[in-house]
């Protein structure tokens, strides 16, 4: 088949396969984003409410400066598991668009996990048909 542009045809199917990739890994920023960003704000305000409320309470001894150090050390394990205590957000879309990039090229997380049930069920069909997808050319 000739290609009117000049392109060969293994060019054009590359330069074709390379858009349709692009168009792929941008919408599934977006889903991402969508799906996870939100929850990454509220994990975001938990952690600094339970430590603003710790800074008020540990210098008074007693049981309940105890009960806020253990809140705020759940809080912080649990904050710094999922990233979000970083300086960056995961979940915007530069971060999403890395996400999907991890999927599409090595189907594996990374340091960016979806904590939503959605976002694990969605990483999973995006995984499979970006993999899949990508071993057509």
């Amino acid at each position: 088949m000739c290609v009117p542009t000049g392109l060969g045809e293994d060019n054009a199917r590359f330069i074709l396969f390379f858009g349709v990739l692009a168009v792929y890994m941008l919408a599934g920023a977006a889903i991402f984003q969508q799906l996870e960003a939100d929850l990454e704000v509220r994990q975001t305000a938990e952690f600094w409410r339970v430590y603003h409320t710790f800074q008020r309470y540990h210098l008074q001894g007693g049981p309940i400066a105890l009960q806020k150090l253990n809140e705020l050390l759940y809080a912080y394990g649990n904050a710094s598991s999922s990233g979000v205590i970083n300086k960056s957000r995961r979940w915007d879309f530069l971060g999403s668009f890395h996400f999907v990039g991890t999927i599409v090229s090595t189907i594996g997380y990374g340091n960016t996990t979806p904590q939503t049930r959605a976002g694990k069920v969605v990483a999973v069909l995006y995984g499979f048909l970006g993999c899949s997808g990508s071993t057509i050319v």
